[in-house]
């Protein structure tokens, strides 16, 4: 169809029958989307919990503990990562540390003076990198600040004003020669071998002051550029195969810091991962870190959150709706909290799980290293597919944030023979508890299989189901993730593939109609079962105009009018035609009203069981 035909096409929409199968809560799954695949989940302690522990717990207590985090025997969290703080400590006489990193107001560091080090003492940190490394964890040594005699304000908690940088200037190489000393030690010495460190920590941020809580110090990214190259030499000249992450962004919108350093080459080609915060973050953020992470080649880890503001379910339900983010949002493989100890409670020299545990649980109990996240669109709760090709294992989790209770239905058209149905559950009432078999519904049967789940108010549900074979797409570049062509845009209104506002993954179809032109999008789909019923679905959104969403398969079309701005789930059922072809498209006619733009994410196309009607 060329743009000359459009206005006759439109216009024929005025005789169309309008199909919505979708009469309750929907999420489509599509493992022909797929995203990144994870590497696990881990910790980056600061030992306010650390050291409080190596204290109170007993040595059996404290190697439960361990297991708890970094295994998945018995109550585990199964996590893999492990950053261990390296404690800068502060000059003598300072005693301001209000959150008492190391366990102290004046906490102990490596090198309290040039060329003096301390290694007494620090057993109290130590055995937590040991015993999580012995589980068989990543280990990365994370600072937050250069030791005390390498800053201008000669405080380990920042710079006078929090806005300049502390470390000062011509010390980046001695500090990195400080950063390589700790590590050969902590091998040498501890055993401990790490595999990555991270240098700087939360650089761009103006709160870190002298005489503040904890250390900390502001590097701009000029500095930053000179400290990573100057630790890659020394690493080099001193045999150890640890990585370099950075820049461990406090602000997920700190996208020009992170282009600068990897604007240069040496310091890109030292980089192997990226790192970000979760504190300060959005979406849309957070989907720059995985386009440069993509661009460059790059790791990308959340290597950074926690809540110590709330308690309870607002606690549980926030570290959920986090990690929902940073694996679909963000894309990451890796995610990590900032202590483990807001997970648990100490009691009685024991250590409980509280309610955020068991929420996080959800997640690193069943989607798994290896696991690939797949396109799960879920417009009224936060839902992520994560699957086990070699097991033939789907796992979804669903986060409903809101104050009703949602009836949720999964479409599983996408797999053959889908069975072994079980879940687990996070809520008011519930601790990781099973789901009752009266709660899960398979229904249908061969092309058509849907699971039905009451999600309650404020509860994660974590649903794991096996099957015997992954299906073939029939639309091609479904998520607008590949840009293979497959799709066609009118050019007589302003339309394409962005990554302005995708539902799900890093980019999505736009159309921007003018008071001249309509905008319209299409792809045709080869090959169908001539008489065969067909499940059209797509998550669309609109300025506030109306745009159909539909098919044309024979001399019928069936469609949806789109409207809202945020993204609806539209749920088409139609037949498809003698020729065995249908043309998808999403058509916004032509407006006057000013900027107006309609939007279509992950469109998918399947056949219909018997056991549904027209």
């Amino acid at each position: 169809m060329t743009p000359s035909m459009l206005p006759a096409f439109v216009a024929a929409l005025v005789t169309a029958a309008s199909v919505v199968c979708a009469s309750q809560p929907l999420t489509v799954l599509d493992p022909s989307v797929r995203y990144q695949s994870l590497s696990g989940y881990g910790q980056g302690s600061m030992d306010q919990r650390n050291v409080p522990w190596y204290d109170q717990l007993s040595e059996g207590a404290r190697k439960e503990l361990l297991d708890r985090l970094y295994t998945l025997e018995g109550d585990g969290l199964g996590w893999n990562v492990c950053r261990t703080y390296i404690c800068a400590g502060d000059a003598p006489g300072h005693q301001h540390f209000s959150r008492r990193p190391g366990g102290a107001l004046a906490p102990l560091g490596y090198e309290p003076a040039d060329g003096v080090f301390s290694w007494e003492g620090h057993e109290v940190s130590v055995w937590h990198a040991q015993g999580a490394q012995a589980r068989g964890a990543t280990m990365v040594a994370f600072w937050n600040s250069p030791p005390h005699w390498m800053t201008v304000s000669g405080c380990t908690a920042g710079s006078v004003n929090g806005k300049d940088n502390n470390l000062r200037a011509g010390m980046e190489g001695r500090f990195a020669e400080h950063l390589g000393a700790v590590l050969e030690h902590y091998h040498e010495a501890w055993g401990v071998d790490f595999d990555y460190v991270s240098p700087i920590n939360e650089p761009e941020a103006n709160w870190w002051t002298a005489k503040g809580g904890q250390d900390g110090c502001h590097v701009d990214a000029a500095q930053a550029k000179s400290i990573v190259t100057a630790l890659a030499q020394v690493l080099r000249a001193r045999g150890l195969r640890t990585r370099i992450q950075a820049p461990e962004a406090a602000f997920a919108a700190s996208h020009g810091y992170v282009d600068t350093l990897l604007a240069d080459p040496v310091v890109a080609n030292a980089l192997t991962t990226l790192t970000c915060h979760q504190y300060s973050a959005d979406d849309r953020s957070l989907r720059g870190w995985a386009k440069r992470a993509r661009a460059q080649g790059k790791e990308l880890w959340m290597s950074e959150w926690g809540d110590w503001t709330h308690h309870g379910l607002d606690l549980a339900m926030n570290y959920a709706q986090k990690l929902h983010q940073a694996h679909r949002s963000m894309l990451v493989p890796v995610w990590c909290v900032w202590e483990p100890g807001f997970l648990l409670d100490t009691q009685g020299g024991k250590v409980q799980p509280n309610k955020a545990f068991y929420a996080v649980a959800q997640f690193t109990r069943h989607a798994r290293p290896g696991m690939q996240v797949v396109e799960a669109t879920d417009t009224t709760c936060r839902t992520t597919g994560y699957l086990d090709e070699a097991q033939r294992r789907l796992v979804l989790v669903s986060v409903n944030s809101s104050t009703e209770d949602v009836p949720m239905t999964y479409d599983l058209d996408a797999f053959a023979e889908v069975s072994a149905v079980s879940a687990r559950r996070t809520s008011e009432t519930e601790d990781y508890a099973p789901v009752s078999g009266t709660s899960l519904k398979l229904e249908g049967n061969g092309e058509d299989r849907r699971l039905s789940v009451d999600l309650p108010a404020r509860s994660v549900t974590t649903i794991t189901l096996t099957y015997s074979a992954v299906l073939p797409s029939l639309v091609a570049d479904a998520g607008f993730e590949e840009a293979t062509g497959a799709w066609q845009f009118a050019r007589d209104g302003l339309s394409g593939i962005e990554d302005n506002h995708p539902q799900g993954g890093l980019c999505d179809a736009y159309l921007h109609p003018t008071a001249e032109a309509p905008a319209r999008l299409w792809q045709t789909v080869r090959n169908l079962k001539p008489g065969g019923r067909y499940r059209l679905t797509a998550a669309c959104a609109t300025s506030g105009i109306g745009a159909e969403f539909g098919v044309e398969s024979g001399q019928t079309r069936t469609w949806a009018l789109a409207q809202g701005g945020a993204y609806r789930l539209y749920d088409l059922c139609f037949r498809a035609g003698e020729e065995g072809t249908a043309t998808i498209s999403y058509v916004a006619p032509a407006t006057a009203t000013r900027d107006s733009w309609a939007t279509i994410d992950n469109v998918t196309l399947r056949p219909v069981g018997a056991a549904d009607a027209l």
